[in-house]
């Protein structure tokens, strides 16, 4: 996953959807292998809430 800030107030969210698998160590999870293509999701600040603007998949 990665957020991005753009210059207009906006941010992008992109992300690849995975096979997760424990860590064992108690406080995350290890991406087994990407499956799928890259997507993302852009939102907007508007009427005091963040909105999805625009869907990249």
């Amino acid at each position: 996953m990665k957020f991005e800030d753009l210059p207009d107030g906006s941010f992008k969210f992109t992300y690849q959807p995975a096979i997760l698998r424990d860590d064992d160590e108690g406080d995350g999870w290890t991406v087994e292998r990407h499956i799928g293509k890259p997507a993302a999701y852009l939102f907007a600040w508007r009427s005091g809430c963040w909105q999805l603007t625009q869907d990249f998949r």
